[in-house]
């Protein structure tokens, strides 16, 4: 809900799923999504990772953000794999510039 309502307020539609599934059903009826921002760790057994890999088989040009507050090594090891990243907690501007960034991957 954070992330959703910062995204709001730096001008970005944002649509959100409550897990990994959904998001893939959402992703699919919605192609003009052109970032998914993720958590490593979501309900419903799907990681971020997960969910971004499995996106990418059917939307190889979705650009992809993963977030974490939790133990740095996933995190670590997505970045090594070439994944966005963005650590939690964070502000307004840390978002903002990880989008950025994100988008011109």
């Amino acid at each position: 809900e954070v992330a959703e309502s910062l995204l709001t307020e730096l001008g970005c539609a944002v649509v959100t799923a409550r897990d990994g599934p959904q998001a893939l059903d959402m992703l699919e009826r919605s192609p003009e999504v052109d970032l998914l921002l993720t958590d490593m760790f979501m309900p419903g057994g799907m990681t971020g990772v997960e969910l971004a890999e499995t996106a990418r088989q059917s939307r190889p040009d979705l650009k992809v953000l993963l977030s974490s507050g939790g133990a740095d090594e996933p995190l670590e090891e997505a970045a090594s794999q070439g994944w966005s990243v963005l650590r939690k907690p964070y502000q307004a501007e840390e978002l903002s510039q990880a989008v950025k960034e994100a988008l011109t991957v």
